[in-house]
C-alpha cells in the first residue's frame, strides 16, 4: 500500500498539492509498471482551522449574522469546492488513485471509521480530558498542538523581569524582597506563589541605595548573585533553600486570587538555577511546572485570561487588553511602585496561529488528548468529539459509530428529526441534538461540543480505512518524519494497529518546493510534475528535460521541427559517438530503478536530468537500435512524465499505451 498525506481543502498550497499528487502516482505507476499489485491510498480532507479561518475571512462583517448551522454550512460549501479543485488539479496531472481506496473526510462512511478508532482508544485508556497548558490562539479561541505551534513564528521584543516581592513571614529573615525572576513579564498576571529549590543555597544581600536611604536586602539563589546583581553587595547570610519553604510574601496586585495556601514559597527541583535568580514565580494558568505545583501544593488557578485571550474586568486597569500588549504597561506600574529591580528586552520567536498569523499564549485550557497529542478544538467545523456526558453524574461514553448513536437515540423516546431513513450528517449542530438517558442515573446524555483536530484525523484515517493489518509499503507526506503527517501516522500507527507505519517513508518538506509559481498561468501538466520533483520552476522543467527529449526522439524518428530542437544543454556529453547511446540509457534506467527502489527521488531525477542533457550532445544511434531505444526511454519516464512518456511512445511506432508496459529491463 501506498499511503499518502491526505491533500486538504484549504491550508495547503498548490504547489504543495501537486507535489503530493505527483510524488504519489510516480512511486505506484513505477510499482505497477514492475507488476505489484499496488493500492495507492489518497484521500482529501475538509474540515479544520483553516476551512473555518477562510470562510471567516470570506463572509467578513456579515459573518455575525451566522448561526452554527448557516456557518457549517457555508465550511462545507467552501471544502467542496477546495476538494472539486484539487480533484481537477489530480485529473490535469494524470494522476489516479484507485477509486476504490480513495477517500473523502466529509462523507458520513469517513466519519464513522474515525469514530469506531477513537472507541478503541478510549476503550485502551489513551484517550483522556485533562487540563494542561498549551499554546492557545486568542483568534480562534481554541488551543492548539504542539506541531501546530511551530509551524509559524515571527521576532518580537521580548521581557524579562526580576520582580521584588516583600517578605511577611521568613523566619530570620526580616525586612527583605525575594527577588524572583520570570522569562515572560506578561505571566505575573498569574503569579500565585513562588518557588525555590530545595537543594540550592540561598543567600541574603544588602544593597547600597545612598545617602539617607536603608539598604535593599534580597533574597535570592547563591549562584545567582554575580549574573543577577550589577553592583556592590554585602553578603549578610546565607540559607538553605528548605529554610524558606512556607515563607509568605506580599503579592504583587490585590486582584490575583487568595486563598489560604496562595502567596508562600514552595519547593520545587525543577527551579532553574544556570538562568535567573533562583526564585520562579508560580503562575499556573500559563506554564506547565507551574499547574502541576499548583495541583501539588493546593493553589488557586488564576483565570484573569478569557477565551479571547484578553484580560478580563478583574484585571483592572488592563482589562480588555491582549496580555502582550499589556505587558509594557504592567512593567511601568511594577516600576512606579518600586518592585521592578531590573528588565531585559530581547528579541525572540514568538510563535504564531498557523491559520491566522495571531500570537499563541500558553494557557491552562481543558483539553482531549490521545497519548501526548490535543486532539480537541472548540471549534465548530470537524468530525465532532464522539464522547456524550450526562447532565446530572457526569457519566461519559464514547460512541463507537453511527450506529451505535443511532440505537442510543432510540432509547430517547423522542422524535428523530435529523435522521432520514437510518442516516444522520454527523456534523454539528445535527448531532448535538442527538440526545438519549443515562443508563446510570436516568439523567440526559449530551455530546461534548469539541471537534477532532483535523490533522489527528489525517492520521487515523488511513489506519481506520484499511483492511491491511500491517504497515504502507511507502508513506508519503509534508514536513519531516517527528512532527509532520509521518510522525503523526507513526504513532497512530502504534497505537491503533500495534506496529510501524511504513516500510520506507517520503517526507516532502514544507515550504520546500518553488513558491513562486505563478498558478494563474497554466502550466502542461508533465512541467508541473517535473518541478515538483525538483523544485524547480515548470518553465524550467520544460527547458530541463521535457524539451530537450523531444527534441531527440523526433530526430530520431526523422522530424526535422526546428521549434523543438535545442542546443546541448549544458554539461551534455559533447562528441560522444552513437554506439554509446545504449550504454548510456542502461546506465540510467539502472540508477533510476535502483534510486526508485530506495525512493530516492532527488537521485532518479538528477539521473534523468544528466540523461537529458547527454543525450542532446550524442550522434545518432545505429537505426537498428533506434526502435528499442525509444521503447525504452519511454518506459523509463513513465512514471515520472506520463505524458511525454506516452508521446515517445507513440512516435517509436507503438500503438498500445506506454502506460500498460512494464518496467524497461537491463537483460
Amino acid at each position: 500500500m501506498i499511503a499518502q498525506q491526505p491533500l486538504a481543502a484549504a491550508g495547503q498550497t498548490p504547489a504543495e498539492q501537486v507535489w503530493l499528487l505527483a510524488v504519489g502516482d510516480l512511486l505506484a505507476r513505477y510499482r505497477r509498471m514492475r507488476g505489484d499489485a499496488v493500492h495507492y491510498r489518497a484521500g482529501w480532507s475538509g474540515h479544520g482551522l483553516a476551512v473555518e479561518v477562510a470562510v471567516e475571512r470570506a463572509l467578513g462583517p456579515a459573518l455575525a449574522a451566522y448561526d452554527l448551522a448557516q456557518f457549517n454550512a457555508a465550511c462545507r460549501a467552501s471544502a467542496v469546492e477546495g476538494l472539486e479543485q484539487g480533484q481537477a488539479l489530480a485529473e490535469w496531472l494524470s494522476a489516479w488513485p484507485d477509486p476504490a481506496d480513495s477517500y473523502l473526510t466529509l462523507d458520513p462512511e469517513a466519519i464513522d471509521k474515525v469514530w469506531a478508532a477513537l472507541r478503541r482508544l478510549w476503550d485502551a485508556g489513551h484517550l483522556r480530558h485533562e487540563l494542561r497548558v498549551g499554546p492557545v490562539c486568542p483568534r480562534c479561541a481554541t488551543p492548539l498542538s504542539a506541531a501546530e505551534a511551530i509551524r509559524r513564528s515571527a521576532e518580537r521584543e521580548a521581557h524579562s523581569a526580576w520582580l521584588c516581592l516583600p517578605l511577611l513571614e521568613a523566619g530570620q529573615v526580616q525586612d527583605a524582597y525575594l527577588l524572583a525572576w520570570t522569562p515572560a513579564a506578561w505571566t505575573v498576571f498569574g503569579l500565585v506563589a513562588l518557588a525555590v529549590h530545595p537543594q540550592a543555597d540561598y543567600a541574603l544581600v544588602e544593597l547600597p541605595m545612598g545617602r539617607g536611604y536603608s539598604p535593599l536586602r534580597l533574597v535570592l539563589a547563591e549562584a545567582a548573585l554575580e549574573r543577577t546583581l550589577n553592583s556592590p553587595y554585602r553578603l549578610v547570610r546565607r540559607l538553605p533553600g528548605k529554610a524558606l519553604r512556607s515563607a509568605r510574601y506580599r503579592p504583587l496586585f490585590t486582584f490575583l486570587p487568595a486563598s489560604e495556601d496562595a502567596n508562600q514559597v514552595v519547593l520545587s527541583e525543577s527551579v532553574p538555577l544556570d538562568r535567573g535568580s533562583g526564585v520562579a514565580p508560580v503562575s499556573p494558568a500559563y506554564d506547565s511546572l507551574s499547574l502541576a505545583l499548583a495541583a501539588a501544593h493546593n493553589l488557586p488557578l488564576s483565570e484573569l485570561i478569557d477565551q479571547g485571550g484578553r484580560l478580563t474586568d478583574a484585571a483592572g486597569a488592563w482589562r480588555g487588553l491582549m496580555p502582550l500588549d499589556a505587558e509594557p504597561l504592567l512593567l511601568e506600574d511594577l516600576r512606579t511602585r518600586g518592585l521592578l529591580f531590573r528588565e531585559e528586552t530581547e528579541t525572540r520567536a514568538q510563535a504564531l496561529c498557523p491559520y491566522c498569523d495571531t500570537p499563541l499564549l500558553p494557557l491552562a485550557r481543558p483539553v482531549w488528548l490521545v497519548g501526548s497529542w490535543s486532539v480537541g478544538r472548540d471549534r465548530a467545523w470537524g468530525v465532532p468529539l464522539p464522547v456524550w456526558a450526562c447532565d446530572r453524574c457526569g457519566h461519559e461514553v464514547c460512541v463507537g459509530g453511527l450506529a451505535d448513536l443511532l440505537v442510543l437515540a432510540d432509547r430517547s423516546g423522542t422524535a428523530r428529526t435529523d435522521l432520514d431513513a437510518g442516516q444522520i450528517d454527523p456534523h454539528r449542530p445535527a448531532v448535538d441534538r442527538l440526545v438519549f438517558p443515562c443508563e446510570r442515573c436516568g439523567g440526559t446524555m449530551r455530546r461534548l461540543s469539541p471537534v477532532l483536530d483535523a490533522a489527528w484525523e489525517a492520521a487515523v484515517i488511513p489506519w481506520a480505512l484499511s483492511p491491511e493489518p500491517g504497515p504502507a509499503d511507502v508513506a508519503i507526506g509534508l514536513g519531516d518524519r517527528e512532527l509532520g503527517w509521518l510522525g503523526d501516522l507513526t504513532e497512530m500507527a502504534a497505537l491503533l494497529r500495534g506496529s510501524l507505519a511504513w516500510g520506507q517513508a517520503v517526507a516532502l518538506p514544507e515550504g520546500g518546493i518553488e513558491s513562486a509559481w505563478d498558478q494563474r498561468q497554466p502550466a502542461p501538466a508533465d512541467a508541473l510534475r517535473w518541478a515538483a520533483y525538483t523544485g524547480v520552476t515548470p518553465d524550467q522543467a520544460e527547458q530541463d528535460l521535457l524539451r530537450p527529449l523531444w527534441a531527440w526522439v523526433y530526430k530520431q524518428t526523422g522530424s526535422q521541427d526546428a521549434e523543438i530542437t535545442l542546443p546541448p544543454q549544458p554539461g551534455a556529453a559533447e562528441g560522444m559517438g552513437g554506439d554509446q547511446v545504449p550504454a548510456r540509457l542502461r546506465q540510467a534506467v539502472s540508477v533510476v530503478t535502483e534510486a526508485l527502489e530506495e525512493c530516492d527521488l532527488p537521485r532518479a531525477t538528477r539521473e534523468l536530468t544528466a540523461l537529458a542533457g547527454d543525450l542532446s550532445g550524442l550522434h545518432a544511434p545505429r537505426p537498428s537500435e533506434r526502435a528499442g531505444l525509444i521503447d525504452m526511454l519511454s518506459r523509463l519516464l513513465a512514471p515520472f512524465v506520463p505524458h511525454l512518456a506516452e508521446a515517445i511512445y507513440q512516435a517509436g511506432g507503438h500503438t498500445t499505451s506506454v502506460h500498460l508496459a512494464g518496467w524497461p529491463a537491463l537483460s
